[in-house]
Protein backbone atom coordinates (compact mmCIF):
# COMPACT_ATOMS: atom_id res chain seq x y z
CA UNK A 1 0.00 0.00 0.00
CA UNK A 2 2.81 2.32 0.94
CA UNK A 3 4.59 1.74 -2.35
CA UNK A 4 1.32 2.23 -4.21
CA UNK A 5 0.69 5.47 -2.36
CA UNK A 6 4.15 6.75 -3.18
CA UNK A 7 3.64 5.89 -6.84
CA UNK A 8 0.35 7.72 -6.89
CA UNK A 9 1.95 10.72 -5.22
CA UNK A 10 4.76 10.74 -7.81
CA UNK A 11 2.26 10.56 -10.65
CA UNK A 12 0.23 13.40 -9.17
CA UNK A 13 3.39 15.47 -8.72
CA UNK A 14 4.51 14.82 -12.30
CA UNK A 15 1.04 15.68 -13.59
CA UNK A 16 1.09 18.93 -11.62
CA UNK A 17 4.54 19.80 -12.96
CA UNK A 18 3.50 18.97 -16.55
CA UNK A 19 0.29 20.98 -16.16
CA UNK A 20 2.23 23.93 -14.77
CA UNK A 21 4.71 23.68 -17.63
CA UNK A 22 1.95 23.51 -20.21
CA UNK A 23 0.20 26.48 -18.62
CA UNK A 24 3.46 28.48 -18.66
CA UNK A 25 4.10 27.53 -22.30
CA UNK A 26 0.60 28.55 -23.40
CA UNK A 27 0.89 31.79 -21.46
CA UNK A 28 4.24 32.56 -23.12
CA UNK A 29 2.79 31.76 -26.53
CA UNK A 30 -0.19 33.99 -25.87
CA UNK A 31 2.09 36.83 -24.76
CA UNK A 32 4.26 36.38 -27.87
CA UNK A 33 1.22 36.45 -30.15
CA UNK A 34 -0.06 39.54 -28.38
CA UNK A 35 3.36 41.22 -28.70
CA UNK A 36 3.49 40.42 -32.42
CA UNK A 37 -0.03 41.68 -32.98
CA UNK A 38 0.72 44.94 -31.18
CA UNK A 39 3.91 45.34 -33.19
CA UNK A 40 1.98 44.93 -36.43
CA UNK A 41 -0.74 47.34 -35.41
CA UNK A 42 1.93 49.81 -34.34
CA UNK A 43 3.16 49.81 -37.94
CA UNK A 44 -0.27 51.17 -38.81
CA UNK A 45 0.17 54.03 -36.30
CA UNK A 46 -2.69 52.50 -34.24
CA UNK A 47 -1.03 50.65 -31.33
CA UNK A 48 -4.14 50.63 -29.14
CA UNK A 49 -6.83 50.01 -31.74
CA UNK A 50 -6.03 46.47 -32.85
CA UNK A 51 -9.62 45.35 -32.31
CA UNK A 52 -10.98 48.08 -34.62
CA UNK A 53 -8.89 47.46 -37.71
CA UNK A 54 -10.51 48.16 -41.08
CA UNK A 55 -10.72 45.53 -43.81
CA UNK A 56 -7.87 47.29 -45.64
CA UNK A 57 -5.67 47.20 -42.55
CA UNK A 58 -6.44 43.53 -41.91
CA UNK A 59 -5.53 42.64 -45.50
CA UNK A 60 -2.30 44.59 -45.09
CA UNK A 61 -1.39 42.68 -41.93
CA UNK A 62 -2.10 39.40 -43.74
CA UNK A 63 0.28 40.38 -46.55
CA UNK A 64 -2.42 40.76 -49.21
CA UNK A 65 -1.29 44.17 -50.45
CA UNK A 66 -3.39 44.30 -53.62
CA UNK A 67 -6.59 43.44 -51.75
CA UNK A 68 -5.70 46.02 -49.10
CA UNK A 69 -5.38 48.70 -51.81
CA UNK A 70 -8.70 47.62 -53.28
CA UNK A 71 -10.42 47.81 -49.89
CA UNK A 72 -8.75 51.14 -49.12
CA UNK A 73 -10.14 52.85 -52.22
CA UNK A 74 -9.42 56.56 -52.37
CA UNK A 75 -7.80 57.48 -49.04
CA UNK A 76 -9.24 60.45 -47.19
CA UNK A 77 -7.60 60.42 -43.76
CA UNK A 78 -3.91 60.85 -42.97
CA UNK A 79 -3.72 57.29 -41.66
CA UNK A 80 -5.20 55.89 -44.89
CA UNK A 81 -2.78 57.92 -47.00
CA UNK A 82 0.13 56.59 -44.94
CA UNK A 83 -1.20 53.06 -45.41
CA UNK A 84 -1.47 53.57 -49.17
CA UNK A 85 2.14 54.79 -49.29
CA UNK A 86 3.27 51.71 -47.37
CA UNK A 87 1.27 49.40 -49.64
CA UNK A 88 2.84 50.72 -52.84
CA UNK A 89 6.30 50.27 -51.30
CA UNK A 90 5.41 46.73 -50.19
CA UNK A 91 4.35 45.85 -53.74
CA UNK A 92 7.61 47.20 -55.15
CA UNK A 93 9.67 45.17 -52.66
CA UNK A 94 7.56 42.01 -53.06
CA UNK A 95 10.02 39.88 -55.05
CA UNK A 96 10.82 36.18 -54.79
CA UNK A 97 14.27 35.23 -53.51
CA UNK A 98 17.00 35.74 -54.70
CA UNK A 99 15.80 38.71 -56.76
CA UNK A 100 16.86 42.12 -55.47
CA UNK A 101 15.34 45.56 -55.83
CA UNK A 102 18.00 48.06 -56.92
CA UNK A 103 15.87 51.18 -57.45
CA UNK A 104 12.24 52.22 -57.74
CA UNK A 105 10.04 55.15 -58.73
CA UNK A 106 6.34 55.98 -58.90
CA UNK A 107 4.23 58.22 -61.13
CA UNK A 108 0.73 59.36 -60.26
CA UNK A 109 -2.29 58.40 -62.33
CA UNK A 110 -3.80 60.98 -64.66
CA UNK A 111 -7.30 62.38 -65.05
CA UNK A 112 -7.33 60.91 -68.56
CA UNK A 113 -7.43 57.38 -67.22
CA UNK A 114 -3.72 56.62 -67.17
CA UNK A 115 -3.04 54.22 -64.24
CA UNK A 116 -0.53 54.86 -61.49
CA UNK A 117 2.91 53.65 -62.53
CA UNK A 118 5.17 51.62 -60.24
CA UNK A 119 8.65 51.10 -61.69
CA UNK A 120 11.43 48.98 -60.25
CA UNK A 121 14.90 47.90 -61.31
CA UNK A 122 15.50 44.26 -60.46
CA UNK A 123 18.60 42.07 -60.38
CA UNK A 124 17.89 38.33 -60.61
CA UNK A 125 20.44 37.46 -57.90
CA UNK A 126 22.06 34.72 -59.98
CA UNK A 127 25.78 34.95 -60.70
CA UNK A 128 25.33 34.11 -64.38
CA UNK A 129 23.03 37.13 -64.85
CA UNK A 130 25.07 39.77 -63.03
CA UNK A 131 25.62 41.64 -66.32
CA UNK A 132 21.95 42.49 -66.79
CA UNK A 133 19.03 44.04 -64.94
CA UNK A 134 15.29 44.13 -65.52
CA UNK A 135 12.90 47.07 -65.56
CA UNK A 136 9.45 46.16 -64.25
CA UNK A 137 6.53 48.48 -64.99
CA UNK A 138 3.40 47.86 -62.92
CA UNK A 139 0.11 49.71 -63.25
CA UNK A 140 -2.53 50.27 -60.56
CA UNK A 141 -5.91 51.51 -61.81
CA UNK A 142 -7.68 51.46 -58.44
CA UNK A 143 -8.96 47.89 -58.74
CA UNK A 144 -6.19 45.68 -60.04
CA UNK A 145 -2.43 45.53 -60.48
CA UNK A 146 -1.06 44.54 -63.87
CA UNK A 147 2.25 44.17 -65.66
CA UNK A 148 2.44 47.02 -68.14
CA UNK A 149 3.70 46.59 -71.67
CA UNK A 150 3.66 50.18 -72.99
CA UNK A 151 3.63 50.77 -76.72
CA UNK A 152 7.21 51.08 -77.96
CA UNK A 153 8.30 54.23 -79.79
CA UNK A 154 11.92 53.70 -80.79
CA UNK A 155 14.13 55.95 -82.91
CA UNK A 156 16.05 52.90 -84.15
CA UNK A 157 15.80 49.13 -84.09
CA UNK A 158 16.98 47.40 -80.92
CA UNK A 159 19.62 44.70 -81.22
CA UNK A 160 19.69 41.47 -79.23
CA UNK A 161 22.35 42.93 -76.90
CA UNK A 162 20.59 46.25 -76.41
CA UNK A 163 18.71 45.09 -73.33
CA UNK A 164 19.65 46.60 -69.97
CA UNK A 165 23.05 45.82 -68.44
CA UNK A 166 22.95 48.55 -65.81
CA UNK A 167 20.49 51.27 -64.90
CA UNK A 168 22.11 54.44 -63.66
CA UNK A 169 19.22 56.90 -63.48
CA UNK A 170 15.56 56.39 -62.61
CA UNK A 171 13.93 59.79 -62.18
CA UNK A 172 10.58 61.51 -62.43
CA UNK A 173 10.78 64.35 -64.97
CA UNK A 174 8.52 66.98 -66.56
CA UNK A 175 9.27 67.21 -70.26
CA UNK A 176 5.93 68.48 -71.56
CA UNK A 177 5.99 72.22 -70.90
CA UNK A 178 2.33 72.59 -71.88
CA UNK A 179 1.33 70.51 -68.87
CA UNK A 180 3.84 70.87 -66.04
CA UNK A 181 1.76 68.60 -63.77
CA UNK A 182 2.04 65.68 -66.17
CA UNK A 183 5.13 63.67 -65.27
CA UNK A 184 7.23 61.14 -67.15
CA UNK A 185 9.76 58.51 -66.10
CA UNK A 186 13.38 59.00 -67.19
CA UNK A 187 15.39 55.76 -67.33
CA UNK A 188 19.04 55.83 -68.38
CA UNK A 189 21.87 53.32 -68.33
CA UNK A 190 24.02 50.97 -70.40
CA UNK A 191 23.15 48.07 -72.67
CA UNK A 192 24.93 44.73 -72.80
CA UNK A 193 26.53 45.86 -76.06
CA UNK A 194 28.15 48.76 -74.17
CA UNK A 195 26.00 51.51 -75.69
CA UNK A 196 23.98 54.13 -73.83
CA UNK A 197 20.27 53.58 -73.55
CA UNK A 198 17.58 56.10 -72.66
CA UNK A 199 13.97 55.20 -72.09
CA UNK A 200 11.20 57.71 -71.33
CA UNK A 201 7.86 56.32 -70.14
CA UNK A 202 5.14 58.87 -70.87
CA UNK A 203 1.55 59.35 -71.96
CA UNK A 204 -1.74 61.14 -71.27
CA UNK A 205 -4.36 58.37 -71.31
CA UNK A 206 -2.04 55.35 -71.57
CA UNK A 207 1.62 54.65 -70.96
CA UNK A 208 4.07 54.60 -73.87
CA UNK A 209 7.85 54.07 -74.11
CA UNK A 210 10.30 56.13 -76.11
CA UNK A 211 13.64 54.35 -76.44
CA UNK A 212 16.92 55.80 -77.67
CA UNK A 213 20.14 53.77 -78.01
CA UNK A 214 23.23 55.82 -78.84
CA UNK A 215 27.02 55.70 -78.62
CA UNK A 216 27.10 58.65 -76.22
CA UNK A 217 24.72 59.29 -73.31
CA UNK A 218 21.76 61.54 -74.04
CA UNK A 219 21.35 64.54 -71.77
CA UNK A 220 18.35 66.52 -70.62
CA UNK A 221 18.08 70.30 -70.65
CA UNK A 222 14.73 71.88 -69.69
CA UNK A 223 12.22 70.20 -72.02
CA UNK A 224 14.66 68.88 -74.64
CA UNK A 225 16.64 65.67 -74.93
CA UNK A 226 20.01 66.20 -76.60
CA UNK A 227 21.77 63.29 -78.26
CA UNK A 228 24.91 64.63 -79.92
CA UNK A 229 25.86 67.94 -81.41
CA UNK A 230 22.71 69.87 -82.29
CA UNK A 231 20.43 66.84 -82.56
CA UNK A 232 17.62 67.05 -80.02
CA UNK A 233 14.13 65.73 -79.37
CA UNK A 234 11.11 67.27 -77.71
CA UNK A 235 7.84 65.88 -76.35
CA UNK A 236 4.89 67.79 -77.81
CA UNK A 237 1.25 66.73 -77.40
CA UNK A 238 2.19 63.17 -76.48
CA UNK A 239 4.48 62.79 -79.50
CA UNK A 240 8.26 63.07 -79.92
CA UNK A 241 9.61 65.40 -82.59
CA UNK A 242 13.16 66.13 -83.64
CA UNK A 243 14.22 69.74 -83.24
CA UNK A 244 17.34 71.74 -84.06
Amino acid sequence: MRSGGRATLILLTLSAVMLAGLTWHLNQRHQEQERLYRQLTWSLRRPDEGERLTSAQRAYLQGDFVESLRQLGKPSSTADKELQTSLFLCILFDLPWPQQLLASAQLESSSGGRPRLLARVVQSGYAGESDRVRLDLLGWNGQRLEDLKPELKSTSSLGKNDDWATLEDLTTVHLDRKDTKQSQLWVAGKTRSGRSRLEVVYGFSRWQRWVLVTDKPARRHTDKVFVSGSQAYKLVDDEWIEVR
